[in-house]
């Protein structure tokens, strides 16, 4: 029988714990690696993809124009400064169409957007031009789309663009909102230097919404 004595014991065993220790440290190596590969891989393009700027959104759609009326490369670096520079604001290419008569367009003209909120800081804005501006398409579900088409539900009254971003643009002198999809004027009683409002092909605009309108600003030059 082989004995051995107490320092190589202590020796084998000193050396067993080191394997130990350094196996698993390889296995721990290995681990990060593989989360760090996997996040590479599949959880940093998701995340770039959540914070993309979205096409279609109200701010994006209005900074593209904004920036093209202050001849500016970048929409996405204009400030509240900026805005406020802007007196007249077309929400389609004011390069193609002769933006500044307030006549026909093209039926084609139609620009996309979820919201106009952004408007709110054009604070010294006399005109804005928002000639067929539609919720986006894209965005309705089959589902909406399906009970729309059956006349269950009012896809244009769900989806009308909301006007109250622009109810304190005190500034404001002539508007187009012809074509547009808009269900409730009312916040345009709030803008008192308001001249000329543009509303033809607007469906939903009823006779007594115009009426009210009307008697809420006496001056005011509203074509149908």
């Amino acid at each position: 029988m082989v004995q051995y004595n107490v320092p190589y014991v202590f020796y084998m065993e000193n050396n067993k714990t080191k394997q130990v220790k350094l196996l698993l440290s390889k296995h721990i190596v290995a681990a990060i690696c593989f989360v760090l590969i996997l996040f590479v891989a599949f959880i940093a393009p998701l995340s770039a993809l959540r914070t993309k700027p979205d096409p279609l959104s109200g701010d994006t759609i209005i900074r593209k124009y904004a920036a093209e009326q202050l001849s500016e490369l970048y929409g996405d670096r204009l400030t509240d400064a900026d805005f406020a520079k802007i007196s007249e604001l077309y929400l389609y290419d004011i390069f193609k169409y002769n933006h500044r008569e307030f006549t026909y367009l093209p039926p084609w003209i139609l620009t996309e957007l979820t919201d106009i909120r952004l408007l709110e800081k054009f604070t010294n804005l006399e005109i804005l031009d928002l000639y067929y501006v539609r919720y986006p398409e894209i965005r309705i579900p089959k589902w909406m789309k399906f009970l729309g088409k059956h006349r269950i539900i009012n896809l244009d009254k769900k989806f009308a663009i909301d006007l109250s971003p622009i109810q304190n643009l005190h500034a404001l002198k002539k508007l187009r909102l012809s074509n547009a999809q808009i269900y409730d004027i009312k916040p345009l009683k709030k803008l008192t230097n308001l001249e000329e409002l543009y509303i033809q092909n607007c469906p939903n605009i009823t006779d007594k919404q115009v009426e009210d309108l009307q008697k809420a600003l006496p001056g005011l030059k509203i074509t149908r």
